[in-house]
């Protein structure tokens, strides 16, 4: 039994890590994260100007949602003992739905966040209006 008690406290700390990062993912990511997170509109309606002029908090918060996504996934993997002792089929499926469906979509927000800032900076390298014509 002390062998499911350390799996059940490392899905918490796991859970308790995976929360702080995705706070401090909206906090350091700058104000294109927290809006994405609060689902607030920005305040300048140029996206890719307000990108390129903060590609290292966004960078800082895309990291920061990946780490999240990595702590979240690998909470499943504690709590699946846990949860077999009761039901198999429903431990595997939480453990599919949860940890792989979440982790990936995690992975692919921090990539689209990456992606979102190599098109900013490049768009605010080239002069930025130059780049519509």
């Amino acid at each position: 039994m002390r062998n499911y008690n350390i799996n059940a406290r490392m899905a918490g700390i796991l859970y308790f890590c995976g929360t702080a990062f995705g706070i401090l993912s909206a906090v350091v990511g700058g104000e294109v994260m927290a809006s994405v997170v609060t689902k607030a509109p920005l305040s300048d309606p140029d996206l890719l100007a307000l990108v390129g002029a903060s590609t290292l908090p966004l960078t800082g918060g895309a990291f920061l949602v990946l780490m999240m996504g990595i702590s979240l996934a690998g909470m499943t993997v504690f709590l699946y003992p846990v949860f077999r002792m009761d039901s198999r089929e429903l431990a595997m499926g939480m453990l599919l739905f949860r940890g792989a469906l979440e982790g990936s979509y995690y992975l692919i927000s921090a990539v689209v966040f990456l992606a979102l800032v190599l098109l900013g900076s490049e768009y605010a390298a080239n002069g930025g209006d130059a780049a519509l014509q």
